[in-house]
């Protein structure tokens, strides 16, 4: 059996003091470096969740609605088709038209009217291409310069603000002398209660509301684009126009706010009331909407060819040569040119990886080592 030396482990030298110092400023080096990481990276999450959803920025976007029609037969054939403007929250610029036959444009309230007009071959496709531009903006929404009229407080289709019900609803809700802090309350209300409803329910409850509390409030129809990535093409609204939204413009503090109650919210983002996020392309307000296409109905008769009730929210067509055998489609794609969200997320992020690396490097101080010994000398 081997005998253990002693006399190795008494004639090992002890480990020298001023390494085993550098050792364990090393390793203090090393979780402070570690340390800082964890700090940078922790604000990085916080200033990225601030420039995405909390920061005022612009959101630019290509718009592009595209009408195929055949026909088997020759017929002349009419398009009129309702269009976004220039808003309080939104700028659209001049739409661009392809189209083999005419076309003028005309303002009607806070729509643009494009009626398009041309002759059709037997067995011929022709396809209407209108593109757009429209600059959103994230941020606070409040403009005045609209007067409040009638309309805006009084009872209509979907909105029965004189009920005694609602009126009931809307007293348990009030806050005295404070139409802000009603419509606050009344708000987050319809909110919570709306995870069963769709965008136009909500709404119309909102607006019921605010008018039995004699808030001014409006019904918006429009689009809420998707959340998406720069330059990447999608289509939001299919063949028939499905995607239409519902919000409301509420009259507060001498001044008309955005706010959407539908609008599922999740802990890292504000309410929609008075604050927009850049998505929301707004139509037209949904009463004026309704009558305008419920006239381009009327004027098209029975020449319409047109039977998707929820196509002629958007475009009416029809032809006087009796075609009853077009072939209609529809389709509208939005793209996304720029956010200046992901821009001041990633400029904010460059910032933090350089800082990163200046304390890495330990920038600051060996500077400072070389100031001073320039100093000195």
């Amino acid at each position: 059996m081997a005998k253990k030396d002693h006399k190795s482990d008494l004639t090992r030298e002890p480990e020298d003091p001023k390494k085993k110092r550098q050792k364990k400023e090393l390793a203090h080096k090393r979780a402070r470096r570690w340390r800082g990481r964890a700090v940078f990276a922790i604000l990085g999450l916080i200033f990225l969740f601030i420039s995405l959803f909390w920061t005022p920025t612009e959101m630019d976007y290509q718009v592009r609605e595209v009408y195929r029609i055949t026909s088997p037969e020759a017929a002349d054939l009419r398009l009129a088709v309702l269009l976004p403007i220039t808003g309080p929250y939104q700028i659209v610029s001049a739409p661009e038209v392809t189209w083999p036959g005419s076309w003028e444009a005309e303002t009607v309230g806070r729509i643009t009217l494009l009626r398009l007009e041309g002759q059709i071959p037997a067995g011929e496709t022709f396809m209407a291409e209108i593109t757009y531009r429209v600059d959103l903006a994230q941020g606070e929404t409040a403009w005045t310069g609209e007067p409040v009229v009638s309309h805006d407080l009084l009872p209509e289709d979907g909105v029965p603000s004189a009920d005694p019900e609602w009126q009931a609803q809307a007293e348990a809700l009030l806050v005295a002398d404070d139409p802000a802090a009603t419509a606050k309350r009344i708000y987050d209300q319809v909110a919570a209660q709306s995870a069963g409803l769709d965008s136009a329910a909500t709404a119309y409850r909102l607006a019921t509301l605010n008018r039995a509390a004699q808030i001014p409030t409006r019904v918006v129809t429009g689009w809420v684009f998707p959340d998406s990535v720069p330059l990447i093409k999608l289509s939001i609204a299919g063949d028939a126009f499905t995607a239409y939204r519902h919000w409301n413009e509420t009259f507060l503090q001498e001044s008309w706010q955005m706010a959407d109650a539908s609008a599922r919210q999740v802990f890292i983002k504000p309410p929609l009331l008075g604050w927009t996020d850049g998505r929301r392309l707004a139509l037209a307000e949904s009463t004026h909407l309704n009558a305008l296409s419920q006239s381009l109905v009327a004027e098209a008769g029975d020449a319409s060819w047109q039977t998707d009730p929820a196509l002629a929210a958007k475009v009416v067509g029809w032809s006087e040569s009796g075609a009853e055998d077009l072939d209609f489609t529809a389709r509208l794609t939005v793209q996304k040119l720029w956010d200046g969200r992901w821009a001041l997320a990633i400029a904010l992020g460059v910032i933090l990886l350089i800082l990163d690396w200046m304390v890495e490097t330990d920038h600051y101080s060996k500077k400072a080592r070389g100031r001073a010994a320039a100093y000195e000398e």
